[in-house]
Protein backbone atom coordinates (compact mmCIF):
# COMPACT_ATOMS: atom_id res chain seq x y z
CA UNK A 1 0.00 0.00 0.00
CA UNK A 2 2.15 3.36 -0.85
CA UNK A 3 0.05 5.45 1.58
CA UNK A 4 1.29 3.04 4.43
CA UNK A 5 5.13 2.89 2.60
CA UNK A 6 4.86 6.99 3.04
CA UNK A 7 3.19 7.24 6.66
CA UNK A 8 5.90 4.46 7.70
CA UNK A 9 8.38 6.95 5.74
CA UNK A 10 7.38 9.85 7.44
CA UNK A 11 6.93 8.07 11.24
CA UNK A 12 10.78 7.18 10.57
CA UNK A 13 12.07 10.42 10.01
CA UNK A 14 10.02 12.25 12.29
CA UNK A 15 11.56 9.38 15.10
CA UNK A 16 15.35 10.30 13.64
CA UNK A 17 15.01 13.94 14.06
CA UNK A 18 13.76 13.83 17.28
CA UNK A 19 16.84 11.47 18.26
CA UNK A 20 19.40 12.97 16.40
CA UNK A 21 17.77 16.69 17.79
CA UNK A 22 17.95 14.80 21.66
CA UNK A 23 21.73 14.17 20.87
CA UNK A 24 22.67 17.65 20.26
CA UNK A 25 20.96 18.68 23.62
CA UNK A 26 23.19 16.60 25.09
CA UNK A 27 26.07 18.14 24.35
CA UNK A 28 25.39 21.34 26.38
CA UNK A 29 26.76 19.44 29.03
CA UNK A 30 30.23 18.66 27.66
CA UNK A 31 33.03 20.68 27.25
CA UNK A 32 33.90 22.49 24.02
CA UNK A 33 36.25 19.91 22.88
CA UNK A 34 34.26 16.54 23.51
CA UNK A 35 31.10 18.26 22.21
CA UNK A 36 33.11 18.92 18.94
CA UNK A 37 33.82 15.16 18.11
CA UNK A 38 29.98 14.47 18.88
CA UNK A 39 28.74 16.69 16.74
CA UNK A 40 30.94 15.26 14.07
CA UNK A 41 29.31 12.09 15.10
CA UNK A 42 26.22 13.43 14.64
CA UNK A 43 26.43 15.22 11.34
CA UNK A 44 27.99 11.64 10.33
CA UNK A 45 24.80 9.98 11.23
CA UNK A 46 22.71 12.88 9.62
CA UNK A 47 24.89 11.74 6.55
CA UNK A 48 23.93 8.17 6.47
CA UNK A 49 28.06 8.11 7.77
CA UNK A 50 27.39 5.41 10.94
CA UNK A 51 30.84 3.86 11.29
CA UNK A 52 32.60 6.99 11.04
CA UNK A 53 30.24 8.31 13.32
CA UNK A 54 30.81 5.54 15.90
CA UNK A 55 34.57 6.55 15.79
CA UNK A 56 34.05 10.00 16.47
CA UNK A 57 32.01 9.24 19.01
CA UNK A 58 34.52 7.24 20.34
CA UNK A 59 37.27 9.74 19.91
CA UNK A 60 35.33 12.05 22.64
CA UNK A 61 35.29 9.15 25.06
CA UNK A 62 38.43 8.86 24.97
CA UNK A 63 40.10 12.75 25.00
CA UNK A 64 37.44 13.08 28.08
CA UNK A 65 39.18 9.53 29.96
CA UNK A 66 42.75 10.63 28.69
CA UNK A 67 41.98 14.09 30.47
CA UNK A 68 40.90 12.65 33.70
CA UNK A 69 44.22 10.25 33.86
CA UNK A 70 45.97 13.93 32.77
CA UNK A 71 44.58 15.68 35.65
CA UNK A 72 47.00 15.34 37.97
CA UNK A 73 50.27 15.22 35.54
CA UNK A 74 49.53 11.55 35.18
CA UNK A 75 51.37 11.06 38.86
CA UNK A 76 49.09 8.71 39.71
CA UNK A 77 48.86 6.61 36.49
CA UNK A 78 52.73 6.49 36.57
CA UNK A 79 52.31 5.36 40.19
CA UNK A 80 50.08 2.25 39.37
CA UNK A 81 51.73 1.69 36.00
CA UNK A 82 55.63 2.95 36.12
CA UNK A 83 57.08 1.24 33.18
CA UNK A 84 54.86 3.39 30.92
CA UNK A 85 56.43 6.39 31.84
CA UNK A 86 53.68 8.95 30.64
CA UNK A 87 54.44 12.32 30.88
CA UNK A 88 52.25 13.79 27.69
CA UNK A 89 48.68 12.16 26.38
CA UNK A 90 50.56 11.15 23.70
CA UNK A 91 52.86 8.48 25.85
CA UNK A 92 49.82 6.98 26.58
CA UNK A 93 49.25 3.33 24.90
CA UNK A 94 46.18 1.81 23.47
CA UNK A 95 42.72 2.95 24.29
CA UNK A 96 42.18 -1.08 26.08
CA UNK A 97 45.06 -0.76 28.57
CA UNK A 98 44.47 2.46 28.90
CA UNK A 99 40.71 2.40 30.21
CA UNK A 100 42.27 -1.04 32.70
CA UNK A 101 45.09 1.90 33.70
CA UNK A 102 41.85 4.09 34.61
CA UNK A 103 40.08 1.69 36.81
CA UNK A 104 43.26 0.99 38.69
CA UNK A 105 43.71 4.43 38.88
CA UNK A 106 40.24 4.93 40.39
CA UNK A 107 39.19 7.01 37.77
CA UNK A 108 36.55 4.57 37.02
CA UNK A 109 34.95 1.92 38.35
CA UNK A 110 34.46 -1.86 37.46
CA UNK A 111 31.29 -1.70 35.72
CA UNK A 112 32.21 1.39 33.67
CA UNK A 113 35.79 -0.11 32.50
CA UNK A 114 33.35 -3.31 31.25
CA UNK A 115 31.41 -1.01 29.77
CA UNK A 116 34.17 1.28 27.97
CA UNK A 117 35.89 -2.00 26.85
CA UNK A 118 32.48 -2.89 24.85
CA UNK A 119 32.25 0.62 23.36
CA UNK A 120 35.63 0.04 21.87
CA UNK A 121 34.83 -3.21 20.82
CA UNK A 122 32.05 -2.03 18.76
CA UNK A 123 34.35 1.04 17.89
CA UNK A 124 36.99 -1.44 16.67
CA UNK A 125 34.18 -3.06 14.47
CA UNK A 126 33.43 0.20 12.94
CA UNK A 127 36.91 1.63 12.58
CA UNK A 128 38.68 -1.35 10.67
CA UNK A 129 38.36 -3.21 7.61
CA UNK A 130 35.36 -5.88 7.66
CA UNK A 131 31.72 -6.26 7.16
CA UNK A 132 30.60 -4.47 10.06
CA UNK A 133 27.53 -2.14 8.55
CA UNK A 134 25.47 -0.50 12.10
CA UNK A 135 22.37 0.66 11.27
CA UNK A 136 20.79 4.20 12.03
CA UNK A 137 18.88 2.84 15.76
CA UNK A 138 22.54 1.16 16.71
CA UNK A 139 24.27 3.97 15.76
CA UNK A 140 21.91 6.56 17.62
CA UNK A 141 21.99 4.13 20.53
CA UNK A 142 26.12 3.72 20.23
CA UNK A 143 26.66 7.86 20.41
CA UNK A 144 23.87 8.14 23.30
CA UNK A 145 25.49 5.64 25.59
CA UNK A 146 29.13 7.43 24.49
CA UNK A 147 27.31 10.47 25.86
CA UNK A 148 26.03 8.73 28.86
CA UNK A 149 28.93 6.87 29.97
CA UNK A 150 30.83 10.16 29.84
CA UNK A 151 28.30 11.71 32.29
CA UNK A 152 29.47 8.85 34.91
CA UNK A 153 32.78 9.80 35.44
Amino acid sequence: DPEAEILATVGTARARIVSVQSLYEQLEELKPEQADYLRSAIKCIESGIHRAAMVMAWAAIVDQLEERLAADGFVRLNTVRPKWNVHTRDDLPNDYQGIKAAKDCDVITRSQMKTLHGLLNTRNRAAHPGNYAPSLNSTLGYVEDVITEMGSF
